[in-house]
């Protein structure tokens, strides 16, 4: 179930919990480069440290269109998250999940869409014309497209 906070939801704390700590992400990102539908398919597992009990996570994820299917693993098996929530001034992804997550090394899975995009953001596009005065597309990335741990600043 898919939530986008309202101004009036908008939390104060404009920083990441600190109580979660990646370890290591392993990404497969799928590029859908067709004229008109420059988006890519995205599906990360976050093997992370959570370092006090709790039953939510927050990630920033800019742009993201995140799947209803998020799960978290560790030593007592699998739990699916029961609601998550974007707020859409800090970005924050709020991932609930039913049972309190305890300490300890986690592996968060999920899925998302994101656009290709032209401003050197996320994963994008840009141009350039060859010697032979051809127009090339290229393409680059910064940090933002995948959700994460850290914010950039």
């Amino acid at each position: 179930m898919r939530e986008v906070a309202s101004n009036s939801e908008i939390s104060s704390i404009h920083r990441l919990p600190d109580y979660v700590k990646p370890i290591h992400y392993a990404i497969k990102i799928m590029p859908l480069l067709k004229k008109d539908n420059w988006t890519y398919d995205g599906e990360s597992d976050i093997e992370i440290q959570m370092k006090q009990k709790s039953n939510f996570l927050v990630l920033y994820a800019k742009n993201l269109e995140i799947s209803d299917n998020i799960t978290i693993e560790n030593e007592n098996g699998m739990h699916q998250s029961v609601n998550y929530k974007i707020d859409n001034e800090t970005d924050f992804l709020t991932i609930t999940f039913q049972e309190e997550l305890s300490e300890g090394i986690h592996t968060l899975h999920l899925r998302y869409r994101g656009k290709v995009n032209d401003e050197a953001q996320g994963l994008y596009r840009s141009s350039y014309t060859d010697i032979y005065g051809e127009n090339r597309d290229k393409y680059g990335h910064e940090s933002l497209w995948v959700p994460k741990r850290d914010r950039p600043e």
